[in-house]
């Protein structure tokens, strides 16, 4: 069949045609594309000034509260301190989200200035939920063997024969303080009397079990292996330095861990606990019991209904929405059903 030469011009116009539409299509797309990167990067900048925003506003908020405190009542303090522990949850909270659009520099930056703040934050509670002064009446030294220690036979480091018997404190001039340091196999068990609203120190322990039955202030663990504290209620911090594969049963109104791995938690608070440069950590419910337990939480002034044993900050672990690798929860089939201890080391009269 033959075509004449208007079918022919026909074929070539509609070539072009197409040919134009496929250009101005491209040109399109091109346009579309640049608008939208321009609005993303718009989006970003926007969205990271709301973060510089609201991350200031949240540092000042908790530096206020922080110079705040110096003039809040005594009674007040446990509950200021409180709120002071939930604005830094929500700003780890506001710095994990922003993972999500920050550059890396911005969020170490940000993680850098709020461990800075934390560090603040520690330090004028310390200063402020104190040692609180008291005086001991005076006793006639006793003469003979010291009075035999009750060894629950239900915890395996009591069963360990190669343990000396229960440890002294450490010889201080601080009557606030009360210290336990460079141990091994030893059964470390101080009368209430001894560390009860005091600083307690744990130090440079290997292989030693540790009964704190008491209330007191602060509670500082540090270089610890293969151990066991059982602790009752401490009024303010419970601090964990440098230790490995040691299990702590503590009651308190903040935790704070530091380098610490392969150890078990199990775990009162009544704010937060916070990890840092820790792995291999597990959590569990509270379970000690001892008769004088329930007084004890009167006396040290926590909270007995609030315990937020499962939920950890890791400072290390800002990507949103996913769980830290550095903690867990303990599986129930795994934990020890409780922890039992028939009597308290009470002061003898």
């Amino acid at each position: 069949m033959h075509f004449g030469p208007f079918y022919a011009r026909s074929v070539v116009m509609s070539r072009i045609e197409s040919r134009l539409r496929e250009r101005d299509d491209a040109r399109k797309a091109a346009v579309a594309a640049r608008r939208l990167e321009k609005e993303k990067e718009s989006r970003v900048e926007e969205t990271s000034e709301f973060f510089s925003q609201q991350f200031s506003s949240q540092v000042k908020a908790i530096e206020d509260l922080l110079e705040a405190a110096k003039t809040v009542p005594e009674t007040e303090l446990p509950g200021h301190f409180n709120s002071l522990s939930d604005n830094f949850h929500q700003l780890h909270r506001l710095v994990a989200d922003a993972t999500l659009f920050l550059a890396g520099f911005e969020i170490k930056t940000a993680q850098e200035h709020m461990s800075q703040l934390y560090t603040q934050f520690t330090s004028v509670q310390e200063q402020l939920l104190p040692k609180k002064r008291f005086s001991f009446k005076a006793r006639p030294k006793k003469t003979g063997a010291a009075p035999k220690q009750t060894v629950n036979p239900s915890l395996s480091q009591a069963r360990d024969t190669g343990r000396s018997p229960p440890a002294l404190a450490d010889p201080d001039p601080d009557p606030n303080q009360a210290r336990f340091t460079g141990r091994e196999k030893e059964l470390i068990a101080p009368t209430s009397g001894e560390i009860q609203l005091r600083d307690v120190n744990l130090a440079d322990l290997r292989e030693c079990e540790v009964r704190l039955l008491g209330a007191p202030v602060t509670l500082h663990i540090n270089n610890l292996d293969n151990c066991c504290v059982l602790c009752g209620p401490v009024s303010s911090s419970v601090f964990v330095d440098n230790c490995r594969n040691c299990t702590f049963v503590v009651a308190c109104q903040q935790l704070r861990v530091h380098t610490t791995v392969g150890s078990v938690f199990y775990l009162h608070v009544t704010s937060k606990a916070i990890i840092e440069d820790s792995r291999q950590l597990q959590f569990a419910p509270y379970n000690l019991t001892y008769p004088q337990l329930q007084a004890q939480f009167q006396e040290s002034g926590l909270n007995e209904t609030v315990n937020n044993w499962d939920q950890v900050d890791d400072f290390n672990w800002l990507v949103s929405g996913t769980p830290s690798p550095n903690w867990s929860l303990l599986p129930p089939e795994q934990r020890r059903p409780s922890w039992d201890l028939p009597t308290t080391n009470t002061t003898t009269s």
